[in-house]
Parts: C-alpha cells; sequence; structure tokens
C-alpha cells in the first residue's frame, strides 16, 4: 500500500462507472459536489440494498472485520486495513482499502485462506 495521504482523486469502481456514463458528471463528482442533487427514492433504495447485502455477507463470515470507513475517509479505510492484515488475526475483511497507483479498491469480502492468503469474494 502507498502513503496515506490521499490529495489527488482517486479512480474506483463507482468514479469508473461515472466517467463512462457522463464525463461532465465525472467533474462534478471532484470539483463541485456541493451542486449535486440528493438522492432520490430509487437511489436511496440501491444504497439500502447495499447495505442490507453488505449485512448478509458479515453474517456469512463469523468474527470478520468491517472496514467502516467510508469514502470520505480514504486515509483512516487504508490505514484500518494494513492494521487488521498485520494483525493476522480476523478470518475475513468486509470493505477492504486498498490504493495502488491512484487507484482505490474496496473489496467486498476478503476471505483468509488456511495458508495464510487472502480470497477475494
Amino acid at each position: 500500500m502507498s502513503s496515506l495521504v490521499i490529495n489527488h482523486p482517486c479512480l474506483s469502481k463507482s468514479t469508473y462507472l461515472t466517467g463512462k456514463q457522463c464525463h461532465l458528471r465525472l467533474w462534478h463528482d471532484f470539483h463541485a459536489r456541493d451542486l449535486a442533487t440528493p438522492a432520490d427514492e430509487a437511489l436511496q433504495l440501491v444504497f439500502d440494498t447495499g447495505h442490507e447485502v453488505g449485512e448478509l455477507a458479515c453474517r456469512r463470515y463469523p468474527g470478520g472485520h468491517l472496514i467502516a470507513h467510508d469514502h470520505k475517509h480514504v486515509p483512516e479505510a487504508l490505514e484500518e486495513t494494513r492494521r487488521v492484515i498485520d494483525a493476522n488475526a480476523a478470518p475475513a475483511l468486509f470493505e477492504a482499502a486498498f490504493e495502488h497507483e491512484h487507484v482505490l479498491v474496496r473489496a467486498d469480502v476478503l476471505d483468509r485462506l488456511p495458508d495464510g492468503d487472502w480470497r477475494g469474494r
């Protein structure tokens, strides 16, 4: 993992998809976020469904560790991910954060294998 000071826009799955759909929206997401319209009912339902799926994943892997820092706290999420992996204690990680060459990845589920390696789910 690279340094934890992120002072540049990071590419994520969400920002990539936004940019493919509309270049102007991508620009606004980084430079004029305060102009965004609030989520409507349909979008809120998508968010809520995502949270429910996350809760089900946490129940599927008991004893796993949720990296709870959101997209506004990327350095903290990167640090917590590193700390939990280094501690070698959690059998699974949820929303683990990794950054490489300005690309941010949040893994839904990382499952620790018996040999100590990790598998993404």
